[in-house]
């Protein structure tokens, strides 16, 4: 019972992250659509939101028991996200198409997270589809 305990208690600090992420980025999503080009203090909250989610990618993967492929498609998403990170902050002034390149991984990487989390549950209540 201990296990299921921790595991649960795991899963659910995944989870509220998760959603914060999520409402994050719908935040993010409006200040974007809301000007004509992406200025430097946007950038910063792109690649902000992107260290935040490569921490969570790294969280699942470590935290939650996941199928080899699933482990797969986590380590494959976060490598081309820090990538994208990793360039942006390495840059010594904002570069536009930088920001897009990390914004564009944002939504699929948090839907991944969604669908990690949901197999999770699904998996521990005994489903074998995990949802």
């Amino acid at each position: 019972m201990g296990t299921f305990d921790a595991t649960s208690n795991h899963r659910a600090r995944l989870e509220i992250k998760v959603r914060a992420l999520s409402a994050d980025f719908e935040a993010l999503t409006v200040a974007w659509d809301a000007v004509e080009e992406v200025d430097t203090n946007l950038g910063v909250d792109v690649e902000d939101l992107g260290d935040r989610l490569l921490r969570l990618l790294d969280d699942l993967a470590a935290q939650l028991d996941v199928a080899p492929a699933v482990a797969a498609e986590l380590a494959s998403h976060h490598r081309e996200l820090a990538d994208a990170v990793d360039y942006y902050a390495a840059l010594d002034e904002h570069d536009t198409g930088a920001s897009i390149d990390i914004f564009d991984l944002l939504a699929p990487g948090i839907g991944l997270a969604e669908r990690v989390l949901a197999a999770s549950a699904g998996a521990a209540a005994g489903s074998p589809w995990g949802s």
